[in-house]
């Protein structure tokens, strides 16, 4: 997948097709065996306040939170929300490295996901999960009133943070998004997506086949840290979340030319599961006046466990920094 130069021939239809199957050939491999990125690192402080939410039963669940506190003085806040079957435990090498200069990063785990309570694994509606982020949301932005506080995800999290500014560009400093589930990569199992959706229609909650690994990262290491971390989903697919995943995707791949909030946005380029090219999209028809994307030619999607991680929180720490 090297010496491509997608950003002449993304509009190119054919040239397009061709790369998407390139794509899905390739394979994981032990030549790209190493240490798993984050390994190791934890979030110093956790619960650090009560949040709560009510389920469809009307009993409380509580949702976990996360914060990496800045070192010395704070100059921005950083809420960051993770990707599909993960946790923003995950996301704790990238919070280290930011606190260094001062930025402050808080999260929360998803209900169903990581360590908060719920189903495992379930995500009952999109609506409900936006609901409980803007409660999480409404907290932190009373903490830290009057402060710089941008948002930032990893695929269906940087999905959640495209979602959050659609309609409202100018409520957060600044937009960054790692791999955003906001284009599916047509390629990666059209039909079985299809019976997902049907499935998850009429028993959303139903656990059917299981997760197959390997497609998200091209370290196998990655890949089986995952079995191994106890906050990790990686039980049965559960067609209802897949659902409503891949339904807003769909309603986001087509707003793009409505988007204007300021963002930095990385692709990879070796992504099955949503479009690899789609950073190149945004950029050529968003409005927004403050856009930036940076291109990970052999990165695989779960950016936060792939080695070019490293540079892009280089390059995450030095958007924020120049925005406050």
């Amino acid at each position: 997948m090297e010496g491509r130069n997608c950003g002449s021939h993304f509009k190119d239809p054919k040239w397009r097709e061709a790369y998407l199957e390139e794509v899905m050939k390739q394979e994981q491999s032990e030549k790209y065996r190493g240490p798993v990125p984050g390994e190791g690192i934890t979030y110093p402080v956790e619960n650090w306040f009560d949040f709560q939410v009510i389920d469809n039963n009307k009993k409380p669940l509580k949702l976990h939170t996360y914060k990496y506190p800045a070192e010395g003085k704070r100059v921005a806040v950083f809420v960051i929300f993770h990707g599909l079957n993960s946790h923003v435990g995950r996301s704790a090498h990238i919070a280290k490295t930011l606190s260094q200069s001062g930025i402050e990063s808080v999260g929360f785990d998803y209900r169903g996901f990581g360590k908060s309570e719920g189903p495992r694994g379930v995500n009952s509606s999109h609506q409900t999960l936006i609901e409980d982020v803007e409660k999480f949301l409404k907290h932190v932005e009373e903490v830290y009133k009057g402060e710089k506080i941008f948002i930032g995800g990893q695929s269906w999290g940087g999905q959640i943070c495209y979602t959050l500014t659609l309609n409202n560009p100018n409520r957060f400093a600044g937009v960054i998004m790692y791999a955003p589930a906001i284009k599916d990569n047509k390629k990666n199992s059209p039909f079985g997506k299809m019976i997902a959706c049907a499935i998850g229609a009429l028993f959303p909650s139903m656990q059917t086949i299981e997760q197959k690994h390997g497609f998200a990262n091209k370290n196998p290491a990655v890949s089986e840290s995952f079995p191994k971390d106890p906050y990790s989903y990686t039980d049965k697919i559960i067609p209802g979340t897949v659902r409503n995943v891949i339904n807003q995707q769909e309603v986001l791949s087509t707003t793009y030319k409505q988007y204007k909030a300021p963002f930095l946005i990385f692709t990879a380029g070796v992504d099955k599961l949503v479009d690899p090219l789609l950073g190149y999209d945004l950029m050529d028809e968003s409005p927004s006046l403050d856009k930036t994307h940076v291109f990970y030619e052999n990165c695989w999607h779960n950016m936060w466990g792939e080695v070019e991680i490293y540079s892009a929180i280089e390059k995450t720490k030095d958007w924020i920094l120049k925005r406050i």
